[in-house]
């Protein structure tokens, strides 16, 4: 009786007042039905679903008071509540099948890595392959090539090929390296009358380096670093690869056992832009051959043998080879 009152069914004068109430429940149970006639569709209310499912629980406890079942009710009124309950039923059906579930989606499709190729090399691939793509330029290119030594005859050639079909070749290479041996000063000397940018570059203060690292002030002081770098990257108008590794250009390096990494991407990937931004960075701190000359800096190669004290200081004079 609680339940049909709290909803509204019975008024509380009827409390308790027992058997003289069953023609009241028929009556009652029948306004439940013209009721839920309304709740499920009769009328145009936006909360018709969340009334229905609000009150389904008290609807189930009067119809065991009432002690009937509510389809016994009138039969206009039941078979209109029954016919409108399927239709409703249906309709709910219906929008949960044009409801595209998220479990049956299944996992989103991973992006297509924009990497065309990648493939690690060693050995003698690994050198054929820095041959290969030095002599690749064609008009529109630009070959990046980054250097420690750079002395080797077919890699010298390879670039002059590239340069005769209208490449563009820009080269940083170690400035140490050409006050050590006089191959590396004439090979760079040689692809600049060809044609090719060339800069001599080092690193940074030494003694800094140890100190950061806490093994002491003094150590390395006057010492710079070595550009060291071992890189080329040859830059297409419709893609980029790039060339990354322990190689040097030199013939020494064919005895060697170097590995590296081939990188075939498009012009625009973040690979192939960060190669050329750090190249950009890195020659603008170089010199050209001839400013090497007039500073004759005075460099040592950078070598963690240099422990303490000051660097003894290359002779004040230009680097071998020089004319």
């Amino acid at each position: 009786m609680d339940t049909a009152r709290s909803l509204g069914f019975l008024h509380a004068a009827q409390r308790g007042a027992g058997p003289a109430l069953t023609d009241s429940i028929r009556s009652t149970a029948s306004d439940a039905l013209a009721k839920g006639k309304v709740v499920l569709g009769l009328g145009n209310s936006e909360g018709c679903f969340s009334q229905l499912a609000a009150k389904s629980r008290g609807l189930s406890c009067f119809q065991g008071l009432a002690g009937r079942d509510l389809a016994a009710a009138p039969a206009d009124g039941a078979s209109a509540a029954h016919a409108h309950s399927g239709s409703v039923q249906r309709a709910a059906t219906a929008t949960v099948a044009r409801t595209p579930s998220r479990r049956n989606k299944g996992p989103a499709p991973a992006r297509s890595s924009p990497v065309k190729e990648a493939e690690f090399l060693a050995g003698g691939p690994y050198i054929q392959a820095a041959q290969t793509l030095l002599g690749s330029g064609a008009a529109e290119d630009v070959i990046y090539i980054r250097a420690y030594s750079l002395d080797c005859p077919s890699c010298i050639e390879a670039i002059e090929a590239s340069l005769g079909k209208g490449a563009s070749v820009r080269i940083v290479a170690d400035m140490g390296q050409c006050h050590r041996t006089k191959l590396q000063w004439q090979a760079l000397k040689r692809l600049a009358a060809a044609g090719a940018e060339v800069k001599v570059g080092c690193g940074t203060s030494l003694r800094d380096a140890y100190a950061r690292d806490g093994r002491g002030a003094k150590v390395g002081t006057g010492i710079q670093g070595l550009h060291h770098a071992k890189a080329l990257c040859l830059l297409r108008p419709d893609g980029a690869v790039v060339l990354i590794g322990s190689l040097n250009f030199t013939t020494s390096s064919k005895a060697n056992a170097e590995a590296g990494l081939k990188l075939e991407v498009p012009k625009t990937h973040p690979v192939a832009q960060s190669y050329v931004e750090d190249f950009q960075r890195v020659s603008a701190e170089a010199f050209s051959l001839d400013e090497a000359v007039a500073k004759r800096p005075q460099l040592e190669r950078a070598s963690s043998s240099n422990v303490a004290g000051n660097a003894t200081r290359a002779p004040n004079t230009a680097p071998q080879g020089i004319e």
